[in-house]
């Protein structure tokens, strides 16, 4: 066949009767099958992490032309990358939907590959299927769908933390045990919202006594001391997105007043105080972590350690006995001092005044004889 005419050649064969025989020559021109042509190269749409399930997502759409196929071209998804979230709406629509859903902060982007399929005959009119492949990615869109998430979690599927901090009987610093701050993100990493804190309930009742939450920073501080031990305060703490959903979050925070002034005779192993000797000692010094609650234990002197009632005792022994000491020293070694001072005084202070009278007595007589 060259251009639109047939080139051939017919023979003619004589008959023993010399009639011709007539004969028809019927020529059937089949088109043999083309590979299909995408319209691109590839394709990129983009699609909101929100958008609902089983629905056609109108800008997504890739397509292919065969002029030689002789039925309709077959769309397929050979693969796609994470599995199993998109679908085409049917083998002769190249129309997407999604099978799963969406979130921008678990993946965001999803690559697939997608063919298009033209049947047909070959030059000897056999059957052939001609196939063509394009690249074609998703990015996903991140919108507002998500609620605050707690650090030090960073997935949407981390349970809400619960913080736990202690305070020493009597004063308002808070010392956090595994962290150093309460601190909660937007879910939806693009949009990023600032996120308000609030105090919204907590045990016991009178928790608002005592604590207050910053609404910025979430700082958690004391309005006076706590004088108690072994208080376990438990707080709840909300962090609302500033958005149009305005979703919000929880986390607990635990709070346990410690009791941590005492006389032990050691701290630990490496640390000796004398036993005489009050001592006050951090709560780095003397908390150890109870394994079952996460909480600080309680300050505990040991079997070696005394009281505070039994140091003031001691103390106010030490005391007792110097002052006994102080008198006993003076009975027996200041008072007979002084009184054999005091008699020695009495004799000398006698002895003249004897002398003299005897002698004044002697003078007199004479002057009488004198006289007489």
């Amino acid at each position: 066949m060259s251009g639109n005419y047939i080139a051939g050649n017919i023979t003619c064969v004589i008959t023993a009767g010399g009639i011709p025989i007539p004969n028809t020559l019927i020529v059937q021109i089949i088109k043999i099958n083309k590979t299909p042509k995408f319209a691109s190269s590839s394709y990129t749409f983009s699609v909101d992490d929100n958008y609902p399930l089983n629905v056609d997502i109108p800008s997504a759409q890739v397509s292919a032309t065969d002029d030689e196929s002789t039925t309709n071209l077959l769309y397929n998804i050979e693969s796609q990358s994470p599995e199993n979230v998109f679908k085409l709406a049917s083998s002769s629509s190249p129309n997407f939907q999604l099978t799963a859903t969406l979130e921008y902060n678990m993946e965001s982007n999803y690559i697939l590959n997608v063919s298009a399929t033209s049947d047909g005959v070959d030059n000897i009119g056999n059957t052939w299927l001609q196939t063509s492949y394009v690249l074609t990615v998703f990015n996903v869109m991140d919108t507002d769908n998500n609620p605050p998430v707690f650090l030090p979690c960073l997935s949407l599927s981390c349970p809400p933390p619960i913080y736990q901090a202690t305070v020493e009987n009597g004063s308002t610093e808070i010392m956090f045990v595994d962290s150093n701050t309460i601190q909660a993100r937007d879910g939806d990493t693009q949009i990023n919202a600032t996120i308000t804190y609030y105090l919204t309930s907590g045990y016991p009742s009178n928790y608002m006594d005592y604590f207050k939450v910053n609404s910025l920073t979430a700082t958690v501080s004391m309005i006076k001391p706590f004088v108690g031990n072994n208080e376990v305060f438990t707080l709840l703490i909300q962090a609302t997105e500033n958005s149009v959903l305005g979703q919000s979050s929880y986390a607990t925070l635990t709070v346990r007043a410690l009791q941590v002034t005492c006389f032990p005779s050691s701290i630990n192993d490496s640390t000796s105080v004398s036993e005489t000797t009050p001592t006050t000692v951090s709560s780095e010094e003397t908390v150890s972590q109870d394994l079952q609650t996460g909480f600080p234990t309680p300050v505990t002197c040991g079997n070696t350690g005394y009281s505070e009632a039994v140091v003031y005792g001691i103390i106010g022994g030490w005391i007792a006995s110097l002052l006994f000491v102080v008198v006993l020293s003076w009975l027996f070694l200041v008072t007979p001092h002084l009184k054999k001072k005091g008699s020695r005084g009495n004799t000398i202070n006698q002895q003249p005044g004897t002398q003299g009278n005897q002698t004044l007595g002697k003078n007199t007589q004479e002057d009488s004889g004198r006289l007489s």
